[in-house]
């Protein structure tokens, strides 16, 4: 599915494609790996990616996960067919230090700082043009962690949108 605008019927599919679609683009979140833009590994989950085939347990660091949105409506005229509609999207953001590239840290800052631009004013356009008006992102968590000996960091980022709709 491509990005397009929000329609009635595309409430959840289309908002969870746009929000998967923009942090996917690669020059709004850059890949730490790829500074390049390449795009050549998956960087951008709808779940936690599982260990690599190699049975190494090493996860496929850094790597975000774009949860399902969820959706509140709430009727803004007399006869209930103008409606608020918005949506919080939950971004899970994870890197970690290893033995070949120890740069957890710098790789978690690196992202968070691109994702709480999401909102800014070109990829901000970007989102109104899909009736994803009101941008915003909160930083919501941040936690390090330590997994099979490996430094986790962790951040989760809740983005939130709005927009007014008939339903008729």
């Amino acid at each position: 599915m491509t990005s397009a605008a929000i329609t009635k019927t595309t409430l959840h599919s289309q908002a969870w494609e746009n929000v998967k679609n923009v942090v996917d683009t690669r020059t709004v979140v850059a890949d730490p790996l790829q500074p390049e833009n390449k795009k050549a590994r998956k960087f951008v989950y709808i779940r936690h990616p599982h260990p690599n085939a190699r049975g190494n347990n090493l996860y496929p660091y850094p790597y975000i996960v774009v949860n399902p949105p969820s959706i509140r409506k709430e009727i803004k005229s007399v006869d209930g067919n103008l409606k608020e509609i918005e949506w919080t999207c939950i971004l899970e953001v994870r890197t970690s230090d290893s033995d070949r590239r120890a740069r957890g840290a710098q790789d978690l800052d690196s992202i968070n700082d691109d994702v709480l631009a999401i909102d800014n004013d070109s990829n901000g356009d970007t989102l109104r043009g899909y009736r994803m008006n009101f941008p915003k992102i909160d930083l919501i968590d941040s936690d390090l962690i330590k997994e099979n000996g490996a430094d986790i960091f962790m951040s989760d980022f809740e983005m939130t949108f709005k927009t007014m709709m008939l339903q008729t």
